[in-house]
C-alpha cells in the first residue's frame, strides 16, 4: 500500500483489552510483536519498547512523558548515496526458480565471493542480506551497537573518521558516522560489499532480499538507496556483540586470503571476454 505524508500516514491501529491493565498490557505488547510491517520506515519497533518502560506499565503517561523516553533503533540512516547506485544484494538471489521465462533476473551480488566473505567475517549466515557499493562512496550513521564488515574493490572505511582495515570486523557504538571512499581507480575491481550483523533486515520477494531496479521489486522499495533513507538491522545472536569481538581482532581475513582482481591497467591486464551473437 501507499502511506501518503499528508493529513493522517496512519497505517493501522491496535487495541487490546484484558481482565485488567496488566492482562491488557501483556496482551497488546504480544500483537505488537507479531505484527511486521515493511517497507515505509514506521513507528512499530518504537511503539513496542514504549510498551515495555515503566512509566508505560505504571500508568504515569502525562504529555511529556516521551520527552525522557530513549529508545535503540536497530537500524541505519544513509546520509549520502552514490549516483552509480548502491543497492540491497543477498547470495544467491534468485536463482533456479524459473523466473527468467517472465523477465525476472537472479540478481544477487555481482562479486557474491566477496559479499559471502563479508557476512561470514561478521558471523552472518552468506545469505544475509548486504549493500552492494559501484565505484562511488557512500555514508550512513548506524543508530545501535553492531559489527560491520567491507570486503572487495580497494576503497578506504572511515568509523568516526578513524581508517580501518577491510576484510575484518568492526565494532560500532550507537550513533557512529561510517564512511567508505571511491573505489581507487588503480586498482582492479569496481564493487565493495559492507555486512552488518544481522544483516539488512528488508522483505523477501520472489524468494530473496536482492535488488531487481528494472522491474521495481526486490532491496529497500525495489531502487536504488537514496540519502535520507533508514534500513532495518535484522536481529543478530548475541555472540556477535559480545566485548571479545568489540575490536574486531580476533575476526579477519589475512591479507594472502584476500580474493584477487585481474589487472586493469599495465602489461599484465590481459581479459578474455566471452561474446554472445544477440538477435
Amino acid at each position: 500500500c501507499s502511506v501518503t505524508p499528508r493529513y493522517d500516514p496512519m497505517i493501522v491501529k491496535i487495541l487490546q483489552w484484558g481482565e485488567n491493565r496488566s492482562d491488557a498490557i501483556s496482551r497488546l505488547r504480544e500483537t505488537v510483536k507479531k505484527c511486521k510491517i515493511k517497507g515505509a520506515p514506521n513507528n512499530l519497533d518504537y511503539l513496542g519498547a514504549f510498551l515495555a518502560s515503566p512509566a508505560f506499565l505504571s500508568g504515569k503517561t502525562p504529555c511529556d512523558v516521551l520527552n525522557g523516553f530513549t529508545y535503540e533503533s536497530s537500524s541505519f540512516i544513509l546520509l549520502d548515496a552514490p549516483s552509480l547506485g548502491l543497492q540491497v544484494q543477498d547470495f544467491p538471489g534468485r536463482q533456479n526458480q524459473g523466473l527468467w521465462r517472465i523477465g525476472i533476473p537472479p540478481s544477487g551480488p555481482m562479486d557474491h565471493l566477496n559479499a559471502r566473505l563479508a557476512n561470514s567475517i561478521v558471523g552472518n549466515e552468506e545469505s544475509a542480506a548486504v549493500l552492494e557499493m559501484t565505484v562511488k562512496g557512500f555514508s550512513f550513521k548506524i543508530r545501535c551497537a553492531s559489527v560491520i564488515s567491507v570486503t572487495g574493490a580497494k576503497t578506504t572505511l572511515r568509523i568516526n573518521g578513524v581508517v580501518h582495515d577491510c576484510y575484518a570486523a568492526h565494532y560500532v557504538r550507537p550513533n557512529s558516522r561510517v564512511e567508505l571512499s571511491d573505489v581507487d581507480q588503480k586498482s582492479s575491481g569496481v564493487r565493495c560489499y559492507l555486512a552488518i550483523g544481522g544483516g539488512v533486515d528488508v522483505p523477501l520477494y520472489l524468494g530473496s532480499r536482492s535488488t531487481f531496479v528494472g522491474g521495481k521489486l526486490g532491496g529497500y522499495q525495489g531502487r536504488d538507496l537514496q540519502a535520507g533513507d533508514v534500513l532495518p538491522i535484522g536481529e543478530a545472536p548475541s555472540h556477535r556483540t559480545t566485548k571479545a569481538n568489540s575490536n574486531g581482532g580476533n575476526r579477519s581475513l589475512p591479507k594472502s586470503l584476500w580474493p584477487q582482481f585481474p589487472e586493469l591497467h599495465g602489461s599484465n591486464a590481459h581479459w578474455q571476454i566471452g561474446v554472445t551473437v544477440g538477435p
